[in-house]
């Protein structure tokens, strides 16, 4: 456990979604050297009591209309996979 995580032990999958959103590369990234230069697997997320796997992919981005040192970031939907018993 850690103080990061209030000592909880078990999240849901919509605060787990919530959590990897609050640590996504920003959309300033963008011609910023001090981020990666390439994204291609956003995030997952691993249920073992279910044996499922979702999964979010980074699909590009586009100029930010409002905001020209800004990028919007586009990703799929989840997809999940699921391990037979």
């Amino acid at each position: 456990m850690s103080a990061a995580t209030g000592g909880k032990t078990r999240f849901s999958l919509e605060e787990i979604t919530a959590i990897n959103a609050s640590v996504a590369v920003p959309p300033e990234a963008s011609g910023n050297e001090t981020y990666a230069p390439s994204r291609t697997l956003w995030n997952s997320l691993c249920d073992a009591d279910a044996l499922t796997l979702r999964v979010k992919f980074y699909l590009g981005e586009t100029p930010d209309p409002a905001d020209s040192a800004r990028v919007v970031l586009e990703y799929s939907q989840y997809l999940e996979f699921v391990l037979q018993r």
